[in-house]
Formats: structure tokens, C-alpha cells, sequence
């Protein structure tokens, strides 16, 4: 038997037809008694951590350039500026066009749509770190200090550069 034959499956592989799944959950008084976030959905939560990982790591950033073990070429430091506050913009377009988003929607003058209405216009419209504005309002802090970073190790590369080019003076 060849390579090519022995590849081959003698017969096609069946699969049975998948279950149907049930969509629906049942609402018990406990759950009414959780805190709120817990009754979030898991995918609104990533969005807040990605962006609190990214403020950890500027964080970190701002201690190296505190520490002066990052320093920053100012012509480098100009074109990274230049990308943030090109993102800087994007997210502040973002902003604004959000704030349609928070209008409640027209679902209709009954109970669910009023309450589905509400629920849209609150996960994208409010001040919550889950909500879609929350997120975009503390992605740009991040951006913010993020560029607060890069301006800050350029000062220390000058720093540096005049205290060794001082030094340098003083030999000749």
C-alpha cells in the first residue's frame, strides 16, 4: 500500500446531527442576590483587562524611565509620540460616535423593549469600566500616559547625553 493510500480513510467519517441546545436559563431569587458583575457577561470583562494590562505595563514603563534604565532617542521618541497621538485621535472620533450608542433605542413602549432599550444604552453609554465609553475613557488615559512615558524618557536621553557630553568637556 502507498503513502498516498494508506492517508486515506476507507470510509467517509459520519457525524450525528448535533443536539439542539437549550438557550434559555433559569433566573433563581439567589442569582438577583450576586453583585452585578457577576451577572456581566464573560466578553464584556476582556476588553477592561486588556486595557488594565496595558496601564500595568506603562506603569512599569514610567519606573524604568524613572529608574533611568530606559532612555528614548528624541527622533524616536517623536515618531512614537506622533503614533499615539494618532491613536489618541482615532479613540476621541471613537468617543463621540459612542455617544449614539447610549441613546436608548426604540424597542417599543412595553415593559421588554423599555428594559432592553435601557440595558443597550447602559453597556455602551455608561460610566462602568465594562461598558463600551468605560473602556474607551480609560484606553485613553492609558494612551495619555503612555505618551507621558515616551516625553519623559526623551528628557532623561538629553539628560544623560548633556551629563556625558559635561564629562567629555571636562577630559579636554
Amino acid at each position: 500500500m502507498s503513502e498516498a493510500e494508506a492517508s486515506v480513510p476507507a470510509e467517509p467519517q459520519r457525524f450525528a446531527p448535533a443536539q439542539p441546545v437549550e438557550r434559555t436559563a433559569q433566573l433563581e431569587p439567589k442569582h438577583l442576590a450576586e453583585p452585578a458583575e457577576q451577572l456581566q457577561p464573560r466578553h464584556l470583562a476582556e476588553p477592561a483587562k486588556t486595557v488594565e494590562r496595558s496601564a500595568a505595563e506603562v506603569r512599569s514603563l514610567h519606573r524604568s524611565v524613572e529608574s533611568q534604565d530606559v532612555w528614548l532617542d528624541p527622533a524616536a521618541g517623536k515618531r512614537l509620540r506622533e503614533m499615539l497621538d494618532e491613536q489618541l485621535s482615532r479613540v476621541e472620533a471613537w468617543m463621540k460616535r459612542s455617544e449614539d450608542l447610549a441613546r436608548q433605542a426604540p424597542l417599543g413602549r412595553n415593559p421588554v423593549g423599555t428594559a432592553m432599550a435601557e440595558k443597550f444604552a447602559g453597556r455602551a453609554g455608561s460610566t462602568d469600566e465594562h461598558s463600551f465609553a468605560g473602556v474607551l475613557q480609560r484606553y485613553r488615559e492609558v494612551l495619555e500616559d503612555a505618551r507621558g512615558a515616551v516625553d519623559d524618557a526623551m528628557r532623561t536621553y538629553r539628560q544623560v547625553d548633556e551629563q556625558a557630553a559635561d564629562s567629555f568637556r571636562k577630559l579636554i
